[in-house]
């Protein structure tokens, strides 16, 4: 076992990698080394040009609507609640229909190479990883912005939001939450507490 230990602290030496996150070529190549590409992290891959789509993910009343409207109002926004609203559904109201409503939005503005934002909850690795998984296939840059506040914060705003989602039904999804990782995406910008 103290050797298998030794050999990884060598490997990782030899990586530049023991006291810091191992260094890639560029972003484009670090996505997708984690993604699972036989790539060499020291040379760059030959980027294919895509859509620039921000990934919004955070809980719900998390402030994402307020912060696309303050950073981008320009963009074109696919989002479930949008989506909702503009064929009469309330939330949990035929899920199906509000979801084949935003990915074809979504993949339109994929095929036009056209930036936008994709504004959802985006809470677990495994949803997130279906949209990612969409986004690079039609070789998107991909930020990820991941706001967060506290639980009673959350509460408190969706109580004053005009929503039939419950507070109950968000304390739910703190079971399911998980933060992204710096791995998912070009860029990943953690947002906290941020009022």
């Amino acid at each position: 076992m103290l050797d298998e230990i030794e050999l990884f602290k060598e490997l990782a030496l030899e990586q530049n990698c023991l006291y810091q996150p191992r260094s890639f070529a560029d972003d484009y190549t670090r996505i997708h080394y984690f993604r699972g590409a036989n790539v060499q992290p020291d040379y760059s891959l030959y980027p294919t040009e895509g859509s620039q789509v921000i990934m919004m993910a955070g809980l719900p009343a998390s402030g994402k609507n307020h912060w696309v409207a303050n950073h981008y109002p320009e963009l074109p926004v696919a989002s479930y609640d949008d989506a909702r609203e503009k064929l009469g559904l309330k939330y949990g109201q035929n899920e199906g229909m509000a979801a084949h409503y935003v990915l074809d939005n979504v993949r339109a503005w994929l095929r036009a190479k056209q930036p936008f934002i994709w504004n959802a909850t985006h809470l677990t690795r495994e949803v997130r990883q279906k949209a990612l998984d969409l986004l690079y296939a039609y070789h998107a840059n991909v930020r990820i912005v991941y706001l967060e506040h506290p639980e009673k914060e959350l509460y408190k705003r969706n109580s004053k939001r005009d929503t039939s989602l419950t507070n109950k039904k968000i304390q739910s999804m703190f079971y399911k939450w998980e933060v992204p990782l710096p791995t998912e995406a070009q860029q990943v910008d953690y947002i906290i507490n941020h009022l």
